[in-house]
C-alpha cells in the first residue's frame, strides 16, 4: 500500500467519523428537545405522528470495504466470493454428475449452492 493510498484511507475514515458524530449530535439534540429537523409526511401529504426519522443515515458513507488488488485494479471482496462460489458450484455439479446423483430441481439447486458457497466464503474470510 503506497503512502498516498494510506493517506486517502485515513481521510475517508475521518470523514465518516465526522459525519457520524454530527448525525449523532443532531439525533441527541432532537431527542432531548423532542423536535425533528423536518416534518415527516405521510402517504397523503399530511404530517404524520412523531417517530424515528432515519433519513439522516443516508448521509453517512460506507466504511472501508474489503477489496483485492489484481494487477493494479481493486475488486470488491464480494465479487471474488461470488466468482469462487460459482467455481465451487461447477465443481459440485461435476462431482454430482460423476457420482450419478440425480438432482430433482436443478434450476433451484445450483443457484442455491452458489449462494451458499458465496455467503459461506464471505462469512469465513471477511466477518
Amino acid at each position: 500500500m503506497t503512502a498516498a493510498q494510506r493517506v486517502l484511507a485515513q481521510a475517508r475514515s475521518s470523514d465518516v467519523l465526522a459525519r457520524t458524530q454530527v448525525l449523532a449530535a443532531l439525533a441527541d439534540l432532537a431527542f432531548r428537545t423532542g423536535t425533528r429537523s423536518w416534518p415527516i409526511r405521510g402517504s397523503h401529504g399530511h404530517e404524520s405522528e412523531p417517530g424515528i426519522d432515519l433519513r439522516g443515515l443516508l448521509l453517512a458513507s460506507c466504511g472501508r470495504a474489503p477489496s483485492f488488488d489484481v494487477l493494479g485494479s481493486f475488486f470488491p471482496a464480494w465479487l471474488v466470493c461470488l466468482a469462487s462460489g460459482l467455481l465451487l458450484t461447477v465443481i459440485s455439479r461435476w462431482l454430482l454428475l460423476r457420482l450419478h446423483v440425480v438432482i430433482a430441481v436443478p434450476i433451484l439447486t445450483y443457484p442455491s449452492l452458489t449462494a451458499l458457497f458465496t455467503f459461506t466464503l464471505w462469512l469465513a474470510f471477511f466477518r
